[in-house]
């Protein structure tokens, strides 16, 4: 009879913590999906959705800095739902959501289910989580692995069994080919193991024939990353600072929007990191708690002393591999508290973060080439089109040219419809018509833009401008904002875009 009184027990038990979880991936899939398509596609969309509608071959082939698992998968998916911003971005909203039910499985397999489920919530509520399955790219398909690729390396090291040897070495894999800062997680788990071998006499051998084997697999693309990185693919990202790292930090639980309500989350965040670590300096620091502390740390610094020593490399939504094991560590703290402080702590951080995702979902963060394209269809008159480099004429021609958008050779088909990419200064000189000149202040490495501003001013009559501005109600922390992006501490997020309608002008002007 107490048998069975511990069965019906550990039954409903389940029943309710799977209640629960259904709730957070149904509240996490509504937050992803409110106001999904309300901004515009920017260029990392474009460019995503413009190699997804490339054949298979033809993405195994091209020079892009993020390996092709992404691009492959999203090529399937457009062709059975489309490129609208909706259809596109609902894929990455789908790897969100399983993102979620992959924190609660691996927050369970850690530590139990009441850790999985807090891990889960976190996760779901999080605004640099919603923000960024809301975006046409792979980040949250790299997520979804990570923790995939997490859950069976723990299966692992407990179990050295061949079926959890092949799952870990499959979600590998297919990890590395998502993104490269996958490297990292390997890295770490290799760390990991080390590091346990000795404590608890892990054998090497098999570990090491996986560990062969992955590496073997990914040689093809070991071998085209030095080329990618010398054609300067990473040369958009700025170089870090101090202050780069710390609001990288910031972002993990508010999000890359500045507010008073995101300093309060941090500060509830910080307040639990400092409950886990005295609690951790009693119970000292166990497998599964170095795991966590060696995934939250290792990558993000790796990669800030690699961008500071060699190439730039770090940014928040590259290194949001390590937000991943932060939501189970402020989870933590919440199980040796008395139940009314844990609804507090709780209820405070749901709070806060549907707040900062509202806040977030309604401020502008992507460049609006949905309005300036509308703005410029609206007054031409069928003048040639100039936009400032080969890639930005993509979300321009996304709205403006859809036809030539969803043709294979974009650029092929937006010059015969006289839409040009502007390639050098003197390029706008030979123009002795009317034109249009769409001009954004993001640096392409290798044109001058306030030079060229100022030389299309010179030498033509300016019909009609508009200014496209990112940025929202100028509020004191956007004037911080502003103000660490001019010094160089931060990378601006906020942008200008400019619409020019210009004529020769009677009497050039010469700059020098």
């Amino acid at each position: 009879m107490q048998r069975k009184r511990r069965v019906i027990f550990h039954m409903n038990k389940n029943k309710a913590v799977y209640s629960f979880l259904t709730l957070i991936l149904f509240g996490g899939f509504l937050l992803r999906m409110y106001h999904l398509d309300s901004q515009s596609i920017w260029f990392d969309e474009a460019f995503s959705i413009h190699l997804a509608r490339q054949s298979v071959m033809e993405i195994l082939m091209l020079k892009e800095y993020s390996p092709p698992l992404y691009y492959l998968i999203a090529h399937e998916w457009a062709a059975l739902f489309g490129i609208s911003e909706y259809a596109i971005r609902l894929l990455s909203v789908m790897f969100g959501v399983a993102g979620i039910y992959a924190m609660f499985l691996f927050g369970s397999l850690l530590y139990d289910k009441r850790i999985g489920i807090f891990a889960a919530l976190f996760m779901a509520v999080s605004p640099l989580q919603v923000y960024y399955s809301q975006e046409a790219r792979t980040y949250t398909l790299l997520l979804l692995l990570t923790l995939s690729s997490m859950y069976f390396y723990v299966q692992f090291y407990r179990e050295r069994k061949l079926r959890n040897a092949i799952l870990y070495l499959i979600c590998s894999l297919l990890l590395l080919y998502s993104h490269a800062y996958a490297v990292f997680i390997v890295l770490v788990q290799n760390a990991h193991y080390m590091a346990m071998r000795y404590a608890y006499r892990l054998p090497m051998k098999r570990w090491a024939w996986m560990q062969g084997v992955m590496l073997a697999l990914y040689i093809p693309w070991i071998l085209a990353l030095p080329g990618l990185v010398a054609m300067g693919l990473y040369t958009w990202i700025p170089k870090p600072t101090l202050f780069t790292l710390s609001y990288a930090l910031y972002a993990f639980p508010a999000g890359e929007i500045f507010s008073i309500l995101g300093l309060i989350l941090v500060l509830v965040c910080l307040a639990l990191a400092g409950i886990l670590i005295r609690q951790s300096r009693k119970s000292g620091l166990h497998r599964e708690m170095l795991l966590l502390a060696v995934w939250a740390i290792a990558p993000i610094f790796a990669s800030f002393i690699f961008s500071v020593l060699v190439t730039p490399i770090f940014t928040v939504k590259y290194v949001m591999i390590s937000s991943l094991p932060f939501y189970i560590l402020i989870s933590l703290p919440l199980l040796r508290m008395k139940m009314a402080t844990r609804i507090i702590v709780v209820s405070s951080i749901l709070l806060l973060s549907v707040l900062l995702v509202y806040n977030q979902a309604n401020t502008i963060s992507k460049d609006p080439w949905r309005e300036i394209s509308g703005y410029v269809r609206a007054n031409e008159q069928g003048e040639p089109i100039l936009v400032i480099d080969d890639y930005e004429s993509l979300p321009f021609s996304y709205y403006y040219q859809p036809e030539c958008f969803a043709e294979r050779d974009v650029f092929g088909c937006l010059e015969a419809k006289g839409i040009y990419p502007v390639k050098e200064e003197k390029q706008i000189e030979a123009l002795p018509h009317d034109f249009w000149l769409i001009l954004s202040n993001k640096d392409n490495g290798y044109l001058n833009k306030e030079r060229l501003r100022q030389r299309a001013k010179a030498y033509f009559e300016v019909l009609a401008f508009r200014e496209f501005s990112l940025k929202p109600r100028y509020t004191f922390f956007n004037r911080i904002h502003s103000s660490l992006a001019q010094k160089g501490l931060i990378q601006e997020k906020f942008d200008v875009i400019e619409a020019y309608h210009l004529r020769s002008a009677e009497e050039r002007r010469d700059l020098p």
